[in-house]
């Protein structure tokens, strides 16, 4: 989670504009954040599941890639995805009950949907897709994708 919030804080200085770098280079590093931040939480999905016995084979642990991950867990188990929730604490801090947090968080679709964009955008291509003018997204499309990610990683429930 640490990883996390560290990347996190780099898309947070793109977002408000906060680095001083061209256009395109602040873009290129938060959606470079966000594509770490999804193979990370397939990762911890992997390491949280690591009770069924698949989720420890060699294919699985040599694993990073998120789509990969995300779609071998989902096979093995299908809620495996986190759910947000906020802890409710008695006096002494021990959580007493997880509340569901009902707006929007990144779900397993949007997460693979995620990866996917910010691997599309990373990557030129070919000769061809260099030569096309490519639209670039907006600051707040990262922001969207940011806020998703943040409820997500607030506090979870299994």
């Amino acid at each position: 989670m640490e990883e996390i919030k560290n990347r996190g804080e780099v898309v947070r200085a793109v977002v408000r504009r906060r680095i001083s770098v061209p256009p395109i280079v602040s873009l290129e590093l938060a959606y470079l954040q966000l594509r770490m931040v999804c193979e990370l939480i397939a990762l911890a999905c992997l390491t949280a599941h690591g009770d069924v016995p698949e989720t420890t084979s060699k294919r699985l642990t040599k694993a990073y890639n998120a789509d990969q991950i995300m779609k071998a867990l989902e096979h093995l188990h299908p809620d495996f995805h986190p759910i947000p929730g906020r802890q409710v604490h008695d006096q002494t801090g021990k959580v007493v009950e997880v509340i569901p947090v009902d707006e929007p968080h990144l779900t397993k679709r949007e997460l693979q949907r995620l990866y996917g964009e910010c691997g599309d955008f990373l990557h030129r291509g070919n000769i061809e897709q260099l030569m096309k003018v490519r639209r670039l997204p907006e600051v707040s499309e990262i922001d969207t994708w940011f806020k998703k990610i943040t409820v997500v990683g607030s506090d979870l429930r299994a």
